[in-house]
């Protein structure tokens, strides 16, 4: 009779129809957090996050953001990316996330203890099978075997050689001991500015030479 009792006076209250919700329902059998959603989208359990993804948690809204069919097996990032490290991220309750880690959490229930290196290469990858734990030592020796991270003459954009650099250094220290080269006209013959001459003559950048 107690059973009864209940499920009659929770019949009667009209509760939300949306299976787990406990609010009362206003409209459409529909609480009004429930109808409002489905009056905007179509269907009362759609949420959309701040960046317009669509998806009921926070789970799901960063799912709709990686694209399990690139190539090679990659589970790519297709949310926001930093643009100097070329790694995702992601604002999970409160917190900017690296969406291979969260991605590592989400589907093993745990967070790395360690690094997360990449057996593809690729930075937007979150697919945990292309991921293993890894200690920084390990991180800094896979980018020198795979040449990730090019510097020198090795690097795409750069303007000068590590003669050039050589050469630059000796001269400007002549300029320091009277009779060389100013940073102005370094940067005038070698075609560079004269912040990228400072650079090199500080060791700020081509420190391997």
């Amino acid at each position: 009779m107690a059973n009864e009792s209940v499920a009659k006076k929770k019949a009667l209250s009209k509760f939300c129809s949306v299976e787990g919700c406990e609010r009362k329902s206003s409209a459409r059998t529909y609480c009004t957090m429930h109808y409002h959603r489905w009056q905007r989208y179509g269907d009362p359990t759609i949420v959309k996050g701040s960046n317009g993804v669509i998806g009921e948690t926070p789970e799901e809204r960063f799912w709709a953001q990686v694209d399990k069919n690139a190539p090679n097996g990659c589970w790519e990032w297709r949310g926001s990316v930093n643009s100097v490290w070329g790694y995702g991220r992601y604002l999970f309750k409160g917190t900017v996330k690296k969406p291979h880690r969260l991605a590592w959490f989400l589907i093993k229930g745990k967070w790395p203890q360690m690094l997360l290196l990449h057996s593809c290469d690729n930075r937007i990858c979150v697919n945990p099978d292309h991921l293993r734990e890894g200690t920084q030592k390990e991180n800094v020796a896979d980018a020198v075997e795979r040449n990730r991270n090019p510097k020198g003459e090795t690097h795409g954009q750069a303007k000068i050689t590590e003669e050039d650099v050589k050469e630059i250094r000796q001269r400007y220290q002549r300029y320091n001991r009277k009779g060389g080269d100013t940073q102005a006209s370094l940067a005038r013959e070698f075609g560079v500015s004269q912040s990228v001459i400072s650079k090199i003559i500080l060791r700020e950048s081509w420190k391997h030479v």
